[in-house]
């Protein structure tokens, strides 16, 4: 899993589940999100401002932390 925090800008998140787009979300500076290891997920700026994002990722050794696409 993931935490993130948008410190400048915007950041849009598409989150799919069950091979569907499921949800969409825009976050603004000041916002924060978890992202589940077993879930694809792609974060973009469609702005034409910088965004900044502090994310930490967590896991375990030997572990797989990401969704392959």
């Amino acid at each position: 899993p993931l935490h993130a925090y948008l410190m400048e800008g915007t950041s849009t998140i598409e989150f799919e589940v069950d091979g569907g787009i499921t949800d969409t979300h825009t976050f603004s500076k000041g916002e924060a999100w978890v992202g589940a290891a077993d879930v694809w997920h792609n974060a973009s700026n469609k702005t034409d401002q910088p965004a900044v994002v502090f994310v930490v990722f967590m896991g375990a050794e030997g572990l797989e932390n990401i969704v392959n696409r």
